[in-house]
């Protein structure tokens, strides 16, 4: 078609920021990960939950690998491959983005769970398995909807006319990505993974004054990013819909600073104290909710600024490190 009349292809500029930003994010979250195994003993990375901090790197990097599928048009790909391709990077990008955010909330949630346990001096421990439920039901609302879309209308590769000439000639076409009806699941999608950010910055709140366990600083940073991200680029996504260029732009730099925020704000300070060798500031509090320590009662009186309460609403506990 493109014999007879102009086609609008997204740019090669574009499609090389897309592939050097995929790369970057790559190489951050795999040396992440690294990084996560080979310092998982230290104590930075132990207070911040190594298994957490992993599922942070992996839901990246699944969310990052969508900008090697978003980059691909017609000019080195069949329309078969082109509609695999289609309905197969909003799925990368919708899962990779609530495996982070679900991880985000399990992360503070445990620590408020452990707190809270540390106030009653309960010694049961609370694990990570305790607390995976939120991961796991975040993903299942997820998928539900994403099966749902695809079974229904998905997205297919679409060659639509963009421009025609005084005679009611076509002179102008562009390929990409569409669905006939599908809005009402994107904004299903839209919902579930807004109020999972909204639930986890709402735990980072709660747990504000344990910033050192909780990474309630560093939690509250990464999702205030990640909601403007997605308001932001949400509306103006829809109102540049037929600019294949500015939409292929604005859905790049969404995954890209999205994920790429997180892994510098959450997971690279913990890696560069444990490569330093340098413990952060670490309260009674954080080795409780890290299951370093257990908590026994004393009938001490109560310390003013208590960690575990203040003016003797509870009794303080005797520290009995398990640190090596």
């Amino acid at each position: 078609i493109c014999w007879w009349v102009e086609c609008v292809y997204i740019s090669e500029a574009l499609f090389g920021a897309g592939y050097f930003l995929f790369a970057v994010n790559a190489v951050v979250g795999v040396a992440c990960m690294i990084g996560i195994l080979v310092y998982r003993k230290a104590k930075a990375v132990r207070l911040a939950q190594p298994p957490f901090l992993l599922l942070l790197a992996l839901g990246s990097l699944i969310d990052t690998s969508s900008i090697i599928l978003m980059s691909r048009d017609n000019r080195g790909f069949t329309d078969t491959e082109l509609e695999v391709t289609c309905a197969a990077w909003p799925w990368l990008v919708s899962l990779g983005h609530i495996i982070t955010t679900g991880t985000l909330v399990a992360k503070v949630y445990r620590v408020k769970s452990m707190l809270e346990k540390s106030r009653k001096l309960d010694r049961a421990p609370v694990r990570v398995m305790d607390v995976a439920g939120f991961i796991a039901l975040f993903v299942l609302l997820d998928v539900i909807v994403l099966v749902a879309w695809y079974a229904t209308d998905p997205f297919s590769w679409e060659v639509k006319a963009t421009d025609e000439d005084n005679n009611g000639f076509i002179t102008e076409v562009t390929g990409f990505c569409t669905c006939d009806s599908c809005s009402g699941y994107l904004l299903a999608l839209l919902t579930v993974h807004f109020l999972a950010l909204v639930y986890a910055n709402i735990l980072a709140y709660q747990t504000r004054s344990y910033a050192t366990i909780s990474d309630s600083k560093s939690v509250n940073m990464a999702l205030f990013n990640s909601i403007q991200l997605l308001l932001l680029t949400t509306p103006l996504v829809v109102l540049v819909a037929d600019d294949v260029n500015i939409s292929f732009a604005i859905r790049v730099g969404f995954v890209a600073l999205n994920n790429l925020s997180v892994m510098v704000i959450i997971v690279v300070p913990k890696l560069f104290c444990a490569y330093k060798g340098v413990v952060p500031e670490v309260a009674m509090g954080s080795m409780i909710a890290s299951n370093m320590i257990t908590p026994t009662a004393t009938h001490e009186k109560t310390p003013k600024h208590s960690l575990l309460g203040d003016g003797g609403a509870v009794r303080p506990v005797q520290v009995e490190s398990r640190l090596p």
